[in-house]
């Protein structure tokens, strides 16, 4: 009991300090975006197909133009035939006449750059095609070369649809001439039939998108929130070796040993209020994460508690290490540089700041990492959010860093003196 008043004390003198927040907040959040961009985090998400607009001039208003607009819309989903697919949400854009497009309108919104191209059926174009004679179609597109190739696609299937329907009503009409005495509902039948089977494709695609493998180490915001987390967890717990050295220089500690509390309680309260800091500091870099993974579609797996797991575990053994260290630096500009050189040597060479799985990675450098704490914090990470292996993923990290933590406490302990 007496040890964890020693450690809320602590505690309460760091969060006096109204500097804290930089480190344990502002910083680390800054760090965690811009290390997680470099890490290849993408600022979206899966990205919707593009769609395109071509507006669609019909001045024939015929039969035959007709079937050409409906050979046009529905055949490529990226393509919005205009007006004739309009909807509700106006997605012609075409505000309060909806249903009529001008050829002025149509070209004023290729100059806007509001559409990809723009059809104009001249009129005639009915009667053109059943005399056998040439029938015009003005297109005009924007800059958009592979878009523009779709419609250029699209516009000569519908042609060539026409054609069918025109060869068959031509066909229809012999036939009524010659036998049904020029029926004319004959032949508005077959070239309605016509259509119909032109509308319907005989060969059908199926498309199937090969699933993306997920990649078994850490990208993006996966890498740098338990990454950076763990680094400005390190920074945050080592500071105390700074605050011992202080406290023993201030006569604070030796005024503690004082009053009814054993060394014991004195070492537990240190540990306890350094590693509380630490899952402090690991609750704020995961907010931040989950809040940053909110808008841009990433995730930290499904078990929070195998993640909270190698959080206390990295927590314990960086606790234990600055109770050592705080035993073997005099002063407090010491204690500080070495807080500085300890955090930003192990931290890169642990694979905090990128995933040692990376192909320009040296393998002496996977090799080296083996004395870093965070080798093996960034493992237990890795095994469960990109790996989902969930508890079962951080029981050997989290055991080395434990066999770690422990061997420092063994030797923070018999060094440990109240009076240097």
């Amino acid at each position: 009991m007496k040890a964890l008043y020693i450690a809320l004390n602590d505690i309460r003198i760091a969060f006096s300090d109204r500097s804290i927040w930089i480190n344990l907040l502002v910083i680390p959040a800054a760090l965690i975006f811009v290390i997680g961009l470099a890490n290849g985090q993408s600022l979206g998400g899966p990205s919707a197909a593009p769609r395109y607009l071509v507006d669609v001039v019909d001045q024939d208003q015929s039969p035959l133009s007709a079937a050409f607009v409906n050979a046009l819309v529905g055949q490529q989903p990226s393509l919005v035939i205009c007006p004739q697919e309009n909807d509700a949400e106006d997605v012609c854009a075409l505000g309060s006449d909806p249903g009529v497009i001008s050829a002025e309108d149509a070209q004023s919104r290729l100059d806007q750059s509001r559409t990809l191209a723009y059809l104009v059926i001249d009129a005639g174009f009915g009667e053109a095609l059943r005399a056998n004679q040439a029938a015009h179609i003005t297109y005009r597109s924007g800059e958009s070369m592979t878009a523009e190739s779709i419609a250029q696609q699209a516009v000569g299937t519908a042609a060539q649809r026409v054609e069918g329907i025109v060869s068959a009503e031509q066909l229809a009409r012999r036939i009524a001439d010659d036998v049904l005495d020029g029926d004319d509902a004959f032949v508005d039948s077959m070239r309605a039939n016509a259509a119909e089977l032109w509308s319907q494709s005989p060969v059908t695609i199926h498309e199937e998108v090969a699933p993306v493998e997920k990649p078994d180490f850490l990208v993006g915001l996966q890498q740098s929130v338990p990454g950076i987390g763990s680094m400005y967890v390190m920074f945050l717990i080592l500071a105390g070796a700074s605050t011992l050295v202080q406290e023993r220089r201030l006569w604070t500690l030796q005024r503690l040993s004082a009053a009814p509390v054993t060394k014991a309680d004195i070492i537990l309260g240190k540990l306890l209020a350094r590693f509380a800091l630490g899952m402090i500091q690991y609750g704020v870099a995961f907010a931040v994460g989950l809040t940053y993974g909110r808008f841009l579609n990433v995730s930290f797996g499904d078990n929070p508690v195998a993640l909270l797991i190698v959080m206390v575990a990295f927590s314990l053994c960086v606790s234990t290490f600055t109770l050592f260290m705080a035993t073997l630096v005099k002063t407090e500009d010491q204690a500080s540089s070495l807080v500085v050189l300890v955090t930003l040597a192990l931290a890169p060479i642990g694979g905090a700041w990128w995933s040692l799985d990376l192909e320009f990675i040296p393998e002496f450098m996977r090799t080296l990492s083996m004395i870093s704490p965070f080798k093996w914090v960034i493992d237990g990470f890795r095994n469960v959010i990109a790996l989902d292996q969930g508890i079962a993923g951080v029981v050997g990290p989290s055991a080395v860093l434990l066999g770690i933590g422990a061997v420092f406490f063994v030797l923070a302990v018999r060094r440990f003196r109240v009076i240097e």
